[in-house]
């Protein structure tokens, strides 16, 4: 019989990408914010949503916008 880590018993983490629908008055800081505790990470989600957003400061109520987990 073979020992067995733990790690090898561990599941593997799902990487959970989000879906989010930008709201009337929304800006990447304040979806930062909303989903990072932090204002600063708007950066990350505008690299991240390149195909959807024009612009960074160019949000648009109705755009579905992934939110990625920062690790």
């Amino acid at each position: 019989v073979e020992a067995v880590s733990k790690e090898e018993l561990t599941p593997a983490k799902k990487i959970e990408i989000r879906d989010y629908v930008v709201q009337e008055n929304d800006t990447l800081q304040k979806i930062s914010h909303k989903f990072y505790g932090t204002t600063r990470k708007w950066n990350f989600l505008y690299e991240t949503n390149k195909d959807v957003l024009k612009s960074p400061d160019k949000l648009y109520p109705g755009v579905e916008i992934k939110i990625p987990p920062l690790d």
